[in-house]
């Protein structure tokens, strides 16, 4: 299981070296990490992630069924989802990666 280091995190906006961030953007990163649901439940349901699929439904602790239990303490699939949007040559573009992390 993956879990957070004691202590304040980075957050989930980084830098890119060599791109800029759009004009609107309001922290001036131009990265950003997201996931399928708040941090404080992390359900394997399509219910969790009816705005943005990353791979939704799956079964997030891989013990068969795909259910709607809160599996932030025995995931062990993670699906994120990586964003970035920047300033080009010719105005506003944006890239987006989707994965899953898993110890294995």
């Amino acid at each position: 299981m993956i879990r957070a280091a004691s202590g304040p995190g980075p957050g989930p906006d980084f830098d890119v070296a060599g791109f800029d961030p759009v004009l609107t953007d309001a922290d001036g990163r131009v990265g950003r990490i997201l996931f399928p649901v708040p941090a404080a439940a992390l359900e394997c349901s399509a219910r969790t992630s009816s705005k943005t699929s990353f791979g939704m439904p799956r079964d997030l602790n891989a013990d068969g069924p795909i259910d709607n239990l809160d599996h932030v303490d025995d995931y062990l699939l993670l699906p994120v989802r990586v964003r970035i949007d920047w300033l080009g040559a010719d105005g506003p573009r944006s890239f987006e990666l989707d994965t899953i992390l898993s110890l294995r």
